[in-house]
């Protein structure tokens, strides 16, 4: 049995965590990032998550499975599942069955979507460096610890 006075306050603990925990702002600052590029996909009908799912589709090409995307994106696989039945109900994306293979294609409207949030994206490039300065540095640390 722990020595109850040998033992920090729970009230110590929690403002300790909150104090110096990295994943509790990292996820609002995911938050708002998010928000500022949905905000700018928004009028192409458009999320910031279905952008990377086409994008990734895109570079991963004959090898765009579902596990493979799960693995390049961190997605569980409930959500990616979703996402990608909802981007072939509006027919932007497609599965392909190649024997025993299923890979994932974008449409030609999917492939025209793409393209045309180029210029969306890159409002939201710009906002999100502006709001978050150490941004492009907060990413690239990122995508080193990744491996990418």
């Amino acid at each position: 049995m722990y020595n109850q006075m040998s033992q920090p306050p729970v009230r110590s603990v929690a403002r300790r965590i909150q104090g110096h925990c990295f994943a509790s702002p990292l996820r609002a600052l995911v938050r708002t990032v998010n928000a500022i590029y949905d905000d700018s996909l928004r009028p192409l009908e458009l999320t910031i998550a279905q952008l990377n799912l086409l994008v990734a589709i895109v570079n991963l090409d004959e090898d765009a499975t579902a596990k493979r995307i799960g693995d390049v994106l961190a997605i569980e696989k409930s959500t990616l599942s979703r996402d990608l039945d909802r981007l072939e109900a509006r027919g932007l994306v497609r599965r392909r069955v190649a024997g025993r293979a299923k890979s994932l294609e974008l449409t030609a409207r999917g492939q025209n979507k793409l393209e045309a949030a180029l210029p969306a994206w890159e409002r939201a490039q710009a906002r999100a460096a502006e709001a978050v300065p150490a941004l492009a540095a907060i990413a690239g640390a990122a995508r080193a610890a990744d491996g990418r």
